[in-house]
């Protein structure tokens, strides 16, 4: 009496309708019959996406100098002020512990100005990392008359020397989104503003022009 052998049928529907059945004596053979049928019925590309790896520093981790206790502000925010310090232009391979430096000295910078610390919510250097200031939902000293309904953030550098890099833009937008979801800003519908447009100045620098913050609102509301 001849044993039961096991096949694998492979049935080919198209528009609802069976065109080809085919038999195959194992599994594997069955797979990749269907898997060589999928290639090519279908356009398969791939292709390389540059992830942008957001690193991100808390004030402790700089050196903050001791202050009074600050205030906070209620969030969601709807509005977003960009700032730049006027300090010096760090290179894009500038190491952590430079940063750091330059960090201590906008601290004391404000210090010396008579503020209650670092003006600024948070910092960005041209390498992309995101240094904590004030953090954010804490009442800043850097847009006057908005310190209490906005947040900012600073470029750290001359940017009417230099332009902000993809690195920079990368950063604000994940700093920003990532704010957003755990309800800092409003999640749609974000006004990112220049400092100038609230206050006799060029910040944040004339190389930040209105069309560089429009596409930063068009980043941080995708």
């Amino acid at each position: 009496m001849m044993a039961f052998r096991t096949r694998y049928v492979v049935r080919v529907v198209e528009d609802g309708k069976l065109v080809r059945k085919k038999r195959f004596a194992t599994k594997d053979a069955a797979l990749n019959f269907v898997a060589d049928k999928l290639v090519r019925r279908r356009k398969v590309k791939i292709a390389r996406k540059r992830v942008f790896n957001l690193e991100t520093f808390q004030n402790t981790a700089w050196g903050l100098l001791p202050h009074d206790p600050w205030v906070s502000t209620q969030g969601p925010l709807s509005m977003l002020f960009i700032h730049h310090t006027v300090t010096r232009q760090l290179p894009v391979s500038a190491t952590v512990e430079e940063e750091k430096s330059e960090m201590r000295l906008l601290d004391q910078i404000a210090h010396s100005r008579g503020y209650n610390g670092i003006s600024y919510c948070w910092a960005v250097f041209p390498s992309g990392r995101c240094y904590e200031g004030r953090g954010w939902l804490i009442q800043e000293a850097a847009t006057k008359d908005f310190n209490t309904s906005s947040d900012s953030i600073a470029l750290v550098g001359n940017y009417s020397e230099f332009k902000m890099n993809d690195r920079q833009r990368a950063a604000i937008r994940k700093l920003v989104n990532r704010a957003q979801r755990k309800g800092v800003f409003v999640k749609s519908g974000l006004n990112v503003r220049a400092h100038r447009e609230v206050s006799a100045t060029a910040c944040p620098g004339t190389k930040i022009t209105d069309a560089e913050i429009q596409r930063i609102q068009h980043l941080v509301n995708r």
